[in-house]
């Protein structure tokens, strides 16, 4: 079986090759609920480390340790940097990568997911990663699917892969002429951000400019909301698997947030406090936020700069870009949308399965 495997900051995400479709693999949690992703999580209680779901079902356990971003560990580490497991003791940085995306091919294989795979088939991979992930990284990335199982039959860069997605998707006649020459891609994940600009010729592509930013994403978002809440709860003192429970209660509120929501109500209890919840007023919460998606701007701005013929940007896409094209889980957060749609105006799409564009 052929796949296309975003490895990401807090989702990992499979999509089947099936005669130019690409169907996301949908994989079954602890309590039967369908979802299109693999959990990015590994954790560990009494002594045994659990994968994805598993691990997952280890939330709000008083006595489990978690790491939900390994993948932000991969740019500094090296292949033998141990990562230390209660109960559990040291294990190399590519050892655990590489047992996390062994689960996730059990899983693949096993009654979980909605397609069937033979116990002895072929897993052929084609990996995506991020534009500006370093060889280190790329070469942990790589090791770790060979070490899990994976024929790994090449690597993309992920505004490349969006690039193709949206090829896919949107130019209907390979052959027809474009007044728009390029695609400028706006990918916001759960821990890096990528732009780039691609060159679109029918249905070939390439990428003409790009630049990213190595930590930049939901995760950033989810400590900033974090740090807020910390703060409304004054001399709290919480406790480490307590702290654990809390991040966790505040990334589910944020990613509850719809355009018209005005308040987020925080559960508190589920950190230990005396009050129930904590009231943080969205305003609030996205004018701190503001300066990263600045930031994300003034890369995808510093990209289109670079592109031919090209004088001016600021505040105005220039007139051969089609559109500016959002992927990436985080880029659902209603505040991205919003500032770009307020810069760029119409030109400004999301894919319809932002999460797994890439």
């Amino acid at each position: 079986m052929r796949l296309g495997i975003d490895f990401g900051t807090t989702r990992t995400v499979v999509a089947v090759s099936d005669r130019g479709n690409y169907p996301l693999v949908s994989f079954r949690d602890e309590r039967g609920t369908w979802i299109e992703w693999f959990t990015s999580r590994i954790a560990a209680s009494d002594g045994a480390i659990a994968f994805g779901h598993h691990a997952d079902a280890l939330r709000g356990h008083p006595e489990a340790w978690h790491l939900t971003s390994i993948k932000r560990l991969l740019a500094h580490s090296a292949p033998d940097t141990p990562i230390d497991i209660p109960g559990v003791g040291a294990i190399g940085l590519l050892d655990l990568l590489g047992r996390y995306l062994a689960s996730l091919a059990s899983e693949l294989r096993s009654d979980s997911t909605n397609v069937t795979v033979g116990k002895r088939e072929r897993l052929e991979a084609m990996i995506s990663v991020p534009a500006n992930a370093n060889s280190n990284q790329r070469f942990i990335t790589l090791e770790a699917f060979k070490l899990a199982g994976f024929d790994v039959i090449g690597m993309i860069n992920e505004p490349s892969a969006a690039g193709v997605e949206y090829a896919h998707r949107f130019v209907r006649n390979p052959e027809s002429p474009r007044q728009k020459e390029y695609l400028a891609v706006y990918d916001l994940g759960g821990g890096t951000f990528d732009a780039a600009a691609i060159r679109i010729a029918g249905m070939r592509h390439e990428i003409v400019s790009s630049e990213g930013v190595e930590r930049l994403g939901g995760d950033d978002f989810d400590q900033i909301l974090f740090d807020m809440v910390v703060h409304e709860l004054g001399d709290a003192d919480l406790a480490t698997e307590s702290i654990a429970t809390l991040v966790d209660e505040v990334r589910d509120r944020k990613e509850a947030l719809n355009p018209n929501t005005r308040k987020l109500l925080i559960d508190a209890t589920v950190a230990g406090a005396d009050c129930d919840e904590v009231v943080v007023q969205v305003g609030d919460f996205y004018e701190r936020c503001s300066p990263l998606v600045d930031q994300s701007i003034g890369c995808l701005e510093r990209v289109l700069e670079r592109l031919p013929d090209v004088e001016e940007v600021d505040g105005v896409l220039p007139k051969s870009v089609a559109t500016i094209y959002l992927v990436g889980g985080s880029s659902t957060f209603p505040l991205v949308s919003r500032v770009l749609r307020e810069r760029y105006g119409r030109r400004v799409q999301r894919s319809p399965y932002p999460h797994g564009a890439v």
